[in-house]
């Protein structure tokens, strides 16, 4: 009789490991979703002065096959990746308009200064002076336009930064909903790794926006801060993210969490933080060298003793 409870305890355990490598086989596409196994022990029987081989095999527990460093490691790899995507779409549409002859100030200028120094040659000559003014009308244009294009990427950039953070605080939401899901059915001894499985996907969309990280508590709760160690979640309680202008057009990122406000640092990594960084650098960078140039053209054209064009 032995025998046969010992055989009917492996094929019970082997058909519960048919049924979580279906499982497996099920969700091979599922986005997320991590491989289990079974965890197997032999069941002992006391007495019997030691002429017992054993009751059998019994499955003691579904573990998720899963390392935290390395899912760690994606999410960090995710967060730069995501920063230079986002960065790179607005450098590229920036360099075109630098690049393309049509559009580009520096075309423009040279275009300025010949029909100047032509003018400067032949001071009396009719076509030189339309010249000057059809090279100067058409630069005033090509400046207007790239004045316009700086204000249509600050309105795109501040537009972007507001989606996401709504979605960050969506995202945060969630992760705090699966920490209390998790932490229920583990109290109650049931299987939270499909739970776990999908709050770390949705761990994997925040890092696009910035570069988090996560710690688990011992109850198996997810704790997720900023890099910079403000808390986005704790336990069941998520945090909110806002974002404004100040007075002077810069942009503003701040964290309400538990009833108390923290000022961030809008550098926050992801494609968050590539917004920031492009905004206060290249964008800015390119504004400031726009005006430069426009105040040169201004000093150009100023002729001495009081002498204008006419």
């Amino acid at each position: 009789m032995n025998m046969i409870n010992i055989a009917w305890s492996g094929l019970q355990a082997a058909q519960f490991g048919m049924s979580v490598t279906s499982m497996n086989i099920s969700n091979a596409l599922t986005p997320g979703y991590s491989r289990q196994g079974i965890i197997q022990s032999s069941v002992v029987t006391m007495g019997q002065g030691g002429m017992s081989a054993g009751a059998g095999v019994q499955v003691e527990s579904i573990r998720r096959v899963s390392d935290q460093y390395l899912t760690n490691q994606v999410w960090q790899s995710n967060s730069k990746a995501s920063y230079y995507g986002i960065n790179n779409q607005y450098l590229s549409s920036l360099e075109k308009v630098i690049g393309t002859d049509s559009t580009s100030l520096g075309t423009g200028l040279d275009d300025f200064f010949s029909a100047l120094s032509a003018l400067t040659k032949e001071p009396e000559s009719e076509a030189s002076r339309q010249q000057l003014l059809n090279q100067a009308g058409s630069l005033a244009t090509r400046f207007n336009n790239m004045n316009d294009f700086i204000n249509s990427q600050k309105t795109s950039v501040t537009n972007q930064r507001n989606t996401m953070v709504g979605q960050i605080n969506s995202l945060t939401a969630g992760i705090a909903d699966y920490n209390k899901k998790i932490m229920e059915m583990d109290s109650t001894g049931g299987n939270s790794n499909v739970l776990r499985d999908q709050r770390d996907e949705l761990v994997k969309q925040l890092s696009t926006y910035a570069d988090v990280k996560v710690t688990e508590d011992s109850n198996g709760s997810y704790a997720v801060a900023m890099k910079n160690g403000q808390p986005l979640v704790s336990g069941k309680v998520a945090g909110e993210l806002s974002s404004s202008l100040d007075g002077n057009g810069d942009p503003v990122l701040s964290l309400n969490f538990s009833n108390t406000s923290f000022s961030l640092n809008p550098s926050t990594g992801g494609q968050l933080g590539a917004l920031y960084d492009y905004e206060t650098g290249e964008l800015a960078q390119m504004q400031s060298s726009v005006q430069g140039m426009a105040e040169a053209v201004g000093n150009a054209l100023q002729r001495p003793a009081g002498e204008r064009l006419r």
